[in-house]
């Protein structure tokens, strides 16, 4: 993946091998998919590294994150890919709480103050957790024909206004030999 910051810090141009080509301003994002490429795996992946440039370019602070709508305010639960972000995420939504924002996360200041702005509230699961969570993934699209991630369709968000932040966890993984 290619990422470069272009012009006088208000563009970036984005270079996905294979899949697409994004050029991202602070007011849109324009696709070009790659000859071979499925316009919904260009689409689908607009609301990773395209969707954080474009966050940067307005001033606002991108986390690789799903984040929970709580009675006390927004809490952030972030880590690397596979860490189980959205798993976590969608075993707390089954408990009561709603989901603000999967995979890429918005913090904001608003007035001085840390808020998590809503955003795209679908997850991703691996197969397997999705199954002991109980969510059928029979309707769902795979992420990738080779991997066994699904799309889960999106909640609209809790929210569609600032929450306050409460807390940023971060999710590592440890092996530990057996």
């Amino acid at each position: 993946m290619g990422i470069q910051q272009a012009g006088a810090g208000d563009r970036y141009s984005i270079e996905l091998p294979g899949i697409a080509h994004y050029t991202v301003s602070r007011d849109e994002v324009a696709v070009v998919p790659a000859a071979d490429a499925q316009l919904m795996d260009a689409c689908r992946l607009q609301r990773g590294a395209p969707a954080a440039a474009q966050l940067l370019l307005r001033g606002d602070a991108p986390l690789h994150a799903a984040t929970l709508h709580t009675p006390q305010g927004a809490v952030v639960i972030a880590g690397r890919s596979a860490s189980g972000k959205s798993t976590a995420a969608a075993a707390l939504f089954q408990r009561g709480y709603g989901i603000l924002a999967d995979d890429l996360t918005c913090l904001h200041l608003l007035a001085g103050q840390p808020v998590v702005l809503p955003g795209y509230a679908g997850a991703t699961l691996w197969g397997d957790a999705a199954l002991r969570l109980g969510i059928s993934v029979a309707a769902s699209d795979r992420v990738h024909p080779a991997l066994d991630k699904y799309v889960i369709t999106p909640e609209p968000p809790y929210t569609d206004q600032p929450v306050p932040l409460r807390a940023i966890f971060l999710l590592a993984v440890y092996n530990v030999p057996a």
